[in-house]
């Protein structure tokens, strides 16, 4: 029953998301403008035309894209690339995919570190390291990060299987000051509890109090932690993958943004708005089978 809700939530979030969309590049500035508009050659006739066979109506726009997924699996073509959809969408979902996997791993691998040794363990020269990065990149926003990656880096020379490399890098940096200052947070929390205490007290080794009852006690927040981080990562990957030239969903999103291409952007607004439902929705059900674990315990 647990999954058929989730899976109910998702698909009424996903059908909203797509609606907002809708709304939002429909009354966008330049929405509707058609480059054939530009021929001098053109009468105000034709213009006209033109302009009488666009259909403005967001609901009409929106149901019409539904229509063509449930009835025929389309998800019709794009106008500014004059292609399917489907093939862009396939071609270049793995790399974006591939990249924020990769900086995410990267990103929560170093920041449990410093947040283990800071918080689990007390050390305040890892605690002051992690807090001066922190602020550091905190105080640079994934634009910045993505244009000193673009300036030392650049992506487009790279092969296909590398590219994915710089990206990833710029958002395990976007990622890394949230991750450090929440997990430093938690663990600092668990390992201050009584029963924590308690054990140092009886002389048991540090690392196994740690792995026994500091990380149970602070997985659940740590499990909600990582669907967020997910999100953060998707967000931070559209700058990031335009300015470093990666030819991913962000570079896309983008082009399509700037050209007000509705047939691509519904598409992309609709991928991106699942992968970080689906990620969020298993990160809460892995978080209340901990809850479970630990209450049990």
């Amino acid at each position: 029953m647990k999954l058929w809700t989730g899976f109910c939530r998702i698909l009424l979030t996903l059908l909203v998301a797509g609606f907002c969309g809708v709304l939002l590049v429909r009354f966008a500035p330049g929405f509707g403008t058609d480059d054939r508009e530009l021929n001098a050659r053109l009468s105000v006739e034709s213009i006209a035309t033109l302009r009488a066979d666009r259909d403005a109506n967001p609901l009409r726009i929106y149901g019409r894209f539904l229509l063509g997924i449930v009835s025929h699996g389309d998800l019709g073509i794009s106008e500014s690339f004059s292609l399917p959809v489907t093939g862009l969408l396939v071609d270049r979902l793995p790399l974006t995919l591939r990249a924020v996997a990769l900086g995410v791993v990267s990103a929560w691998a170093f920041a449990l570190m410093l947040a283990t040794v800071a918080g689990g363990f007390g050390k305040r020269i890892a605690d002051w390291s992690g807090t001066a990065l922190t602020e550091v990149l905190l105080a640079s926003p994934a634009g910045l990060v993505a244009l000193l990656l673009f300036v030392f880096v650049d992506a487009s020379a790279l092969p296909l299987d590398v590219s994915a490399l710089v990206p990833a890098l710029g958002i395990a940096l976007v990622l890394f000051p949230h991750l450090y200052r929440n997990q430093r947070q938690l663990l600092g929390a668990a390992a201050a509890c009584p029963h924590v205490l308690s054990a140092h007290a009886r002389g048991i080794r540090p690392l196994r109090v740690f792995m026994r009852e500091v990380l149970p006690g602070a997985l659940p927040q740590l499990l909600a932690l990582a669907g967020t981080s997910v999100t953060l990562a998707v967000g931070a990957s559209i700058p990031i993958e335009t300015i470093c030239d990666s030819p991913g969903i962000g570079q896309l999103a983008w082009k399509a943004a700037s050209s007000r291409d509705m047939a691509l952007l519904l598409p992309l607004i609709l991928a991106v708005t699942a992968v970080t439902l689906t990620v969020n929705f298993a990160a809460e059900c892995l978080g209340n089978q901990s809850h479970r674990q630990v209450a049990v315990q």
